[in-house]
């Protein structure tokens, strides 16, 4: 799996501003599975509706800047997909923090979506980490 991982990343190295198309992408999806699933159907998830809506607001703030990072990237892809990934990286660790805290009203239902949210976004962190190092060494051998 790892060889695989490598092989997307190289692909995706060819054109590295598409990361930032991917990550927006996912982040919308995300924003729009917690406002209109999640919330409306909160009975089915035991995660409080303030709390999925914050969680929703700060998914739309991440697409913007990814999308933002896809139309203008330019050459600087070091210095702006660090900034995803710490936020990818602190919005795991928030909502981990959160399943913790909100575990005793979270039902299987609401655990197993967040539990997947938070391997779908390590899984593209580490695809992320990878791409910074494959460009920093395409970089270098120039």
């Amino acid at each position: 799996m790892n060889r695989q991982i490598k092989n997307v990343v190289k692909r995706l190295a060819l054109k590295p501003k598409n990361v930032f198309l991917i990550d927006g992408v996912g982040a919308v999806v995300t924003a729009i599975l917690l406002m209109a699933v999640l919330k409306p159907f909160n009975k089915y998830v035991g995660m409080p509706p303030n709390v999925l809506t914050s969680l929703s607001i700060t998914a739309f703030i991440f697409a913007g800047y990814s999308f933002c990072c896809y139309l203008f990237l330019g050459n600087r892809l070091p210095k702006l997909l660090t900034p995803i990934i710490v936020a990818n990286i602190s919005y795991c660790v928030f909502t981990f923090a959160l399943i913790i805290y909100f575990y005793n009203s979270l039902t299987l239902t609401g655990l197993i979506y967040f539990i997947a949210e938070l391997l779908l976004i390590a899984f593209l962190v580490s695809m992320e980490l990878i791409l910074l190092k494959v460009v920093d060494e395409q970089s270098k051998s120039q």
